[in-house]
């Protein structure tokens, strides 16, 4: 099963436009069996490792999955630093990302227009067809 940032879908679906500010920090996660993976700004898709806290459960090792060739030095170090606090719920995770300098909230959803999908890169390329319609049109 697989989660994509909800504001990135909804500007494609609703407007027909790409935000790529949307993406950053985490694009989106997939869930294995019991193992969930994550996919961050300019990273590959890694295992996480998480620990139960209440109904929530945290990301403990978010530093390994940054990629610091892609990211700005001065976010490296406040995501390095950071609490990452992961709630499953209703087909849906939301996460709550937190730093010395800023709280950051974000919903991933795992159905697009009633469609379910096993791995990012369905959801991605749904979503880039959505985007752009295939041009072959068939018996014209």
């Amino acid at each position: 099963m697989a989660w994509i940032e909800k504001r990135f879908a909804d500007a494609i679906m609703e407007r027909k436009e790409i935000v790529s500010e949307y993406l950053f920090p985490i694009i989106g996660f997939e869930k294995e069996g019991e193992d969930l993976y994550i996919l961050t700004y300019g990273g590959d898709l890694q295992p996480i490792q998480i620990r139960e806290k209440g109904r929530r459960k945290e990301i403990i090792d978010i530093e390994e999955t940054i990629n610091i060739q892609e990211w700005p030095l001065d976010l490296v170090k406040e995501f390095d630093s950071s609490t990452v606090l992961v709630e499953e719920r209703n087909n849906t995770i939301n996460v709550t990302i937190i730093t010395n300098k800023k709280i950051y909230k974000l919903s991933f959803i795992n159905s697009l227009n009633g469609n379910n999908f096993s791995t990012l890169l369905e959801m991605q390329g749904w979503l880039l067809n959505y985007l752009i319609p295939p041009i072959v049109r068939w018996g014209e």
